[in-house]
């Protein structure tokens, strides 16, 4: 599951409309995560000592010396890999299962579905001025007065 939203999430860099659609995949695996972690939690006596480790070495923070600090992180990274790698299985939301289907039919070619963006959508930039206009029923102008123009 991690695997294909993170491929989706690459080309949602292209298709910035992917993103709004990804929400029940982020939702999805957080509750897996959520899920997997109350399995060890509860079955797992090395994942409970893995946590003991990190509490207790989180209580006395600013006392923490090198050797109790890298014993805090290894078993922060044990804890969270044994809860990311867990084998266990989790069943589909029909609003995950709606949207891979919607994706399984978006990424064939005779869908008609654009995965493309105007350049000026994906290149983040910084305004340099900022225009001000006003209209009414007899006419229109504005300014800016960074880039020093005006218009009627």
């Amino acid at each position: 599951m991690q695997v294909l939203v993170g491929k989706l999430a690459r080309l949602a860099k292209g298709a910035k409309w992917v993103y709004h659609i990804l929400s029940h995949s982020y939702d999805q695996i957080a509750l897996a995560l959520a899920s997997n972690h109350r399995l060890l939690h509860y079955h797992s006596s090395h994942f409970r000592g893995l946590i003991g480790r990190i509490k207790k070495g989180q209580m006395g923070k600013d006392k923490l010396s090198q050797d109790s600090g890298r014993i805090v992180s290894f078993a922060l990274k044990q804890a969270s890999q044994l809860v990311h790698r867990s084998k266990s299985t989790h069943p589909i939301t029909k609003e995950l299962m709606a949207d891979i289907e919607f994706f399984r039919w978006a990424l064939r070619q005779d869908s008609g579905v654009r995965w493309d963006s105007p350049l000026a959508h994906v290149v983040p930039r910084t305004p340099i001025g900022i225009p001000y206009g006003d209209a009414c029923l007899t006419g229109c102008g504005g300014y800016c007065v960074e880039l020093k123009f005006w218009w009627h």
